[in-house]
Order: C-alpha cells, then structure tokens, then sequence
C-alpha cells in the first residue's frame, strides 16, 4: 500500500487534461488547437500548438507570435526598448549575417533604415556599418549596381550632406591622416558630381586643402560647365584654387575655352615668375615687378610754320597711367606738303596727356599735312 500511495504522488502532476500543457521525461506537448482565440492580457504567456499550420504560438498579451523554430510570421513587427542590441546576429563562417532582397521594380528597398528622432542631442545614424580591419582590405559600406545606375546613392531634401565621409581627428579616436571620401575609376570619372543651380562639389578645410586632386597623365581636378563655373574656390587668407605641376611640361592651373574665355580674373593677378604669351601674341615685361599697361592712339595736325619756327599742340589725351609714362611718336600717315622737313617730339607728358612740338628745320615757309600715331608705355 506504501508503494502505491507513493506512485500516485509522483504521477498525478505530470497528467493533465487534453487541453493543458503536458510536460513529460523527454518533451513538452502543447495545448491542440484547430484557431487561434483572441490574444489578450488575460491569456499572455499562453503557449497552444495550432493543427492548421503545424506551428506553435505564444500570447504577448495582444498578438500571438509564432514560436516554432524561433521564425517569424510575415509580414513581422516587432517593438523593444534597450540600450543595447534589440536585434543581433552573428556568423561566425565566411557568409552574410543578414541577407535582404526585393524583387520588386518600383521603389522597391532591400533594407530600411530610419532614425526617427527628429532633435537628436548627438549625431545618430539610421544605417551604421563598421569593417574592424586593421589594414587597408575591405570596406565599411559597399554598394554595386550590374548596370549603368548608382553603387551608393545619397539624397536630402533640405540644406543637409546627402553623402559625407569623415576621417575620424585625434580627438574622435582617429589619427586624423585618413581619407574621408575616396573616389577611384579605371575608365571614366572617379568622382562625378552634378548640380543644376548650386556648387556640384563644395570642399571646405580649416587648414589644409579643400579639394585636393592628384593625376599622373591627366588633370588633377577638371571642372566644366555649360553655363555657370566649372571650378569655383574661396580663400580667406591663403589660395581660392591651388594648382602645382611636378613635371617640366605640365601646367599647374590649365584654363581652355573652345569658343569662350580660358580663364577670368576679376581683380589683381600676381604672377612671380615668368608669363609666357604663344600663338603670335606678346606681354610687356618690367624688371622691377612693376605691371606696364601699353597704349596707342593717333593725332592729325594741318599748319603752317615760318622758317626756322616752333608749335606745340594742346594737351592730347591719352590713357590714364599711374605715374608718368613714356611716350613715343611713331610713324605718320595720311601725310602730305612738307611734312619730311619737320622735326616732332614729345613734350609736357602727364600721367594721362601730352603734347607734341614740331620744329621748322628749314629756311622756308612750309604747310603739311599727317595723322602721327603714339605709343605710351607706363605703370599701369
């Protein structure tokens, strides 16, 4: 009778009606069901196995969530609060940790992700991706279209960076010598930026180069624009665009305007050493470093003066130089009368007139006729 009594006491709580969980030596046997009864927080914790789909469910107190496998019913939502990982997973083989594909062909999106705090106190990021090598191989974003589209596509609506790359300072934990955004092609452009009314790239430095741009064959950086500016730079203190040239035969900053300008300055241009002018054309140089501006102009006298007689003119304009320059008379045309018998200078020279004095050097009254041409060459 003791033996009996004692089996009783054992096997009574592992039996359960066909409705109640049935825990037995090497399983667990859930409630059958053929539907689901509402979920709510009087049935949360409630685990039944349901007969329609084979599959178990747990109440959370709203929903019943699928539990065979650890899987997911689709479409999924899930919300939690934590300061850490809400959702991790690793592979620890040479796979993909998570793999997300849309089949779709209309703004279709493998993966979403939003930051949805619109004040953030610090930086937050919706898509974060780190590479934790060491050297120089892989990359912590890597974007690839098989066709003529975008790898990595970035886009703001407002005043915002659509794509910004930052290489982290001293002070961020990094060594500051990194390179924030590197743009590489075998073929076609490295970096191809576009805008229709604003700057297509902006690069900014508080000590160094804004944009700095390095090529052994070709140009360093090339700009182009139909109708704005192909290169626009801005200095306060130091060079708006900077160009060096490590070679005998390459230019530092090359300008080539097909139908247009090759280059415009609006304002001083210092040149330190030599100005080189090709095709036929021709620059005043000055030794002391002084700027010369040349000026021509033509002056037409009809008179007549006595033997051995003096006329000077009336101040003639001429272009306004800084200080005094040098004029000279050149050839005359449209000459006639005695015109070889007279002898001209240059006198009374101003910074913007002069006069000339023509001399009778014969023994008789003459009349001529001439248009003189000038030239002035002075401090611009």
């Amino acid at each position: 009778m003791k033996n009996f009594s004692y089996f009783c006491i054992i096997f009574v709580p592992l039996l359960s009606s066909a409705q109640s969980t049935m825990m037995l030596p090497n399983r667990i046997e859930l409630p059958k069901v053929a539907t689901l009864v509402t979920c709510t927080s009087n049935e949360m914790g409630r685990m039944v196995y349901r007969t329609s789909d084979n599959k178990a469910y747990y109440c959370n107190g709203t929903d019943w969530q699928e539990m065979t496998g650890g899987g997911f019913t689709l479409p999924y939502s899930g919300t939690g609060d934590t300061n850490s990982n809400l959702f991790r997973i690793i592979n620890e083989g040479n796979g993909r940790a998570i793999y997300a594909e849309t089949q779709g062909n209309a703004l279709s999106i493998g993966i979403q992700a939003v930051a949805s705090h619109t004040a953030p106190d610090i930086d937050n990021f919706a898509v974060f991706a780190q590479n934790k090598s060491t050297n120089a191989l892989g990359a912590g974003v890597f974007g690839r279209h098989e066709g003529t589209g975008i790898g990595v596509y970035g886009v703001t609506p407002n005043a915002g960076i659509g794509v910004k790359g930052l290489a982290f300072p001293a002070e961020m934990g990094g060594t500051g010598t990194g390179i924030g955004v590197w743009a590489e092609s075998t073929a076609g452009y490295g970096l191809y930026a576009k805008s229709k009314s604003w700057s297509a790239v902006k690069a900014e430095s508080e000590t160094s180069f804004g944009l700095h741009g390095l090529s052994k064959d070709d140009a360093g950086v090339r700009g182009q624009s139909v109708d704005g500016i192909g290169v626009y730079g801005t200095s306060y203190t130091k060079y708006a665009v900077y160009g060096y040239s490590y070679g005998t035969e390459g230019y530092g900053i090359y300008g080539s305007g097909l139908y247009g300008n090759a280059g415009y300055f609006d304002g001083n241009v210092k040149v330190k050493r030599d100005v080189f002018v090709g095709e036929d054309k021709g620059i005043i140089q000055n030794t002391n470093g002084t700027q010369l501006k040349y000026y021509t102009g033509t002056v037409g006298f009809e008179y007549t003066l006595t033997a051995f007689s003096t006329f000077i003119s009336d101040e003639i304009p001429i272009a306004t130089f800084s200080s005094k320059p040098v004029v000279y008379i050149a050839d005359v045309t449209n000459q006639s009368g005695s015109y070889y018998k007279v002898i001209v200078t240059v006198v009374a020279v101003t910074n913007n007139s002069a006069r000339l004095r023509f001399y009778n050097a014969s023994d008789a009254q003459i009349t001529f006729s001439g248009t003189w041409n000038l030239v002035a060459i002075g401090p611009k």
